[in-house]
């Protein structure tokens, strides 16, 4: 004991004094003032709490040596769990794991940025956060070559997208859709996954979406159209399975499949796109109004 406590002191680790025999408490007390209460081996539930409480405060220990632990850190002084919230220090922990690589801790910076969570709302600096976690995913997705890196790159890609144009800077925007539609194409080339069909019609959308702000109308009809010929070869592959057989109404009314309402919804709102497009282009005959009508 004179020589175990002054060590684990001295070396920061975590003490948990347990007596196992009978002992005289003034006098331990009086050899080691600052010595935690002991727990008593003999009482069980006594014990059991000590330790239980013991290794909540071991795993709320900010630790700078490790940046998963600093984000779950983070976490729990963002939302009170087990500690009282404290948003600032949440904010710098997140920060410093997002720092030092860890994608979660990124995407969470980037959400917090973006909805005033935790801290005041700044769209710039989320858009660069996210450019970040891109870079991450890119990277990591050059050494492992995997699909599920690939599609989590292809994500952070449509994020970027979105963010950017929410921003007004339609050409970043519009690289980052780029990138993420010829990602798309060699993944689904590659890995086959019907998945990527739908990352690639988001990319298609997010791309006519901005030609149309552009003033490219025939552009964004283009994409548009791209947009319905996937879901068209998507439907020809879907109708025919099992229970989901029938008409587009019925299938839509007993569908439990969100990927098969998608099919037969989404297009709905690519064509009035493509319309408004075609009508801007002077490109969609109007009906003509007859005599006496």
């Amino acid at each position: 004991m004179c020589k175990e406590y002054p060590e684990a002191k001295k070396t920061g680790k975590p003490i948990l004094p347990v007596e196992l025999i009978s002992t005289d408490r003034e006098e331990l007390e009086d050899s080691f003032p600052d010595l935690p209460s002991c727990a008593c081996a003999s009482d069980e539930r006594a014990f059991t709490d000590a330790l239980l409480e013991a290794v909540q405060k071991l795993a709320l220990r900010e630790n700078h040596s490790d940046p998963e632990h600093s984000f779950f850190m983070g976490l729990a002084y963002l939302n009170g769990i087990d500690v009282e919230v404290d948003r600032k220090r949440a904010l710098d922990l997140i920060t410093g794991a997002a720092k030092d690589e860890v994608p979660e801790a990124m995407q969470k910076l980037v959400d917090m940025l973006r909805s005033g969570d935790g801290t005041a709302r700044d769209y710039s600096a989320a858009v660069q956060w996210q450019k970040h976690l891109v870079d991450h995913w890119r990277a990591r997705y050059e050494k492992t070559g995997t699909e599920e890196d690939g599609e989590r790159l292809v994500m952070a890609l449509y994020d970027l997208g979105n963010y950017q144009c929410a921003l007004a800077s339609l050409a970043d925007g519009k690289q980052a859709y780029e990138q993420m539609m010829t990602l798309s194409r060699q993944l689904l080339q590659v890995y086959g996954e019907e998945g990527m069909q739908y990352y690639l019609a988001d990319s298609y959308e997010g791309l006519g979406d901005v030609s149309k702000a552009q003033g490219n109308l025939a552009e964004a009809k283009d994409y548009y159209l791209q947009i319905l010929e996937l879901y068209g070869k998507l439907w020809q592959e879907t109708k025919t399975v099992g229970p989901h057989r029938g008409s587009p109404s019925a299938i839509v009314n007993g569908v439990k499949s969100v990927r098969l309402k998608e099919i037969l919804l989404r297009p709905r709102t690519i064509i009035r796109k493509a319309w408004s497009c075609a009508d801007r282009c002077g490109k969609r005959r109007k009906p003509q109004r007859q005599h006496g009508m």
